[in-house]
């Protein structure tokens, strides 16, 4: 059995993505009354089930993060269990949504306290059971995708392209907190990363302190990021 931690940093809006994080309950077909809606677009919406404690010096959420595709209401169990997993109270940031498919990064306790695996991983909610996941390192502070319309034969890991901005772990492992480096520039060296429709294996674009880590974006076959206060960007590298 697996624990999972998440490290989900400050949310922005972007194409295709509407990052809420209000508060109000998924409706429709999603429709969930305990539900907080993190980020939605027109074909899936992603919630947490269940309310944060937001004690003083808690950060725990004991809740479920789940996506639902709108169209069905199909809905797919993202994070949380019922023997006690924890993400962590985050705006949604390392979450992303374009037509059907959901990305998201997630740090996955294999041993209990002793192995910690980064994963950045894919969910076509129309084809839920066949994610595709990438290994990755430390904590992801933003990620973005591209991806090609579904087609007969060809797999999920064929039709995305991604890249994602990691940061080293600064705190206790075992809580995989972004803060108090990876949610602004300037307290770790942070690198961006990349990788190729069809590729399992990600290539590093930049590494510096200065790179922001809740900047990445993903738009007409470049990567973007910033870095210094200004704008980069790089081509997304090519099987």
């Amino acid at each position: 059995m697996l624990r999972t931690r998440w490290t989900l940093a400050a949310a922005a809006a972007l194409t295709l993505l509407v990052a809420t994080a209000d508060a109000r309950p998924p409706t429709g077909k999603c429709r969930s009354a305990r539900g907080v809606v993190l980020v939605s677009n027109s074909k899936v919406v992603v919630y947490e089930l269940g309310r944060p404690d937001r004690s003083p010096g808690n950060d725990a959420i004991s809740g479920r993060l789940i996506a639902c595709l709108r169209a069905t209401g199909n809905k797919v169990q993202l994070s949380g269990s019922t023997f006690g997993e924890y993400w962590y109270d985050r705006p949604a940031r390392a979450i992303r949504v374009r037509g059907t498919t959901v990305a998201y990064a997630v740090v996955l306790d294999e041993s209990f306290g002793s192995n910690f695996t980064t994963l950045v991983t894919f969910r076509d909610m129309r084809r839920p059971p066949a994610p595709a996941a990438v290994s990755a390192t430390g904590l992801i502070g933003s990620l973005d995708f591209a991806i090609d319309p579904a087609a007969p034969g060809r797999e999920l890991v064929a039709r995305r392209a991604a890249a994602w901005i990691e940061c080293p772990d600064l705190d206790d492992v075992s809580n995989a907190d972004p803060r108090p480096n990876c949610t602004r520039p300037g307290r770790s060296i942070n690198s961006v990363f990349a990788v190729a429709r069809g590729s399992r294996k990600p290539v590093r674009l930049a590494r510096a302190r200065t790179i922001d880590p809740l900047s990445v974006g993903v738009r007409d076959g470049r990567v973007q990021w910033v870095q210094g206060g200004r704008r980069r960007s790089a081509p997304l590298p090519t099987s």
